[in-house]
């Protein structure tokens, strides 16, 4: 079965099966790996409503999220790795990548549901 995000950001959907990592490393090679024209259309589709998207996920406890609460988490997790691309490294990205692909998370925070 299908997980779907919260009714309110359902037109983000298409972007979860890109942009859903679980983990800090897999963000980073899901950016690295994109087109800046996928990374654009995500920034684009998304960074605007980052605001709301927050508030609906501050409604609850961690712990009561729904599966679509945690893909919506994943993809605003994302979205933090591909503005720094957008918004700060530019026409850099692609240069920035050739080094960045030997840099590996070890560990990252995780959320706590308990």
């Amino acid at each position: 079965m299908e997980v779907l995000l919260p009714e309110m950001f359902r037109e983000w959907q298409v972007f979860v099966g890109q942009w859903t990592a679980t983990d800090g490393d897999s963000r980073l090679r899901a950016r690295l790996s994109s087109s800046n024209e996928e990374r654009e259309r995500f920034f684009m589709a998304c960074s605007h409503r980052v605001p709301d998207a927050l508030a609906h996920l501050d409604r609850c406890p961690i712990a009561a999220w729904t599966e679509g609460d945690h893909l919506l988490m994943n993809l605003l997790l994302s979205l933090a790795h591909v503005a720094l691309a957008v918004e700060t490294q530019g026409d850099a990205e692609t240069e920035h990548a050739r080094f960045a692909q030997y840099m590996h998370y070890t560990q990252t925070p995780r959320l706590v549901t308990e």
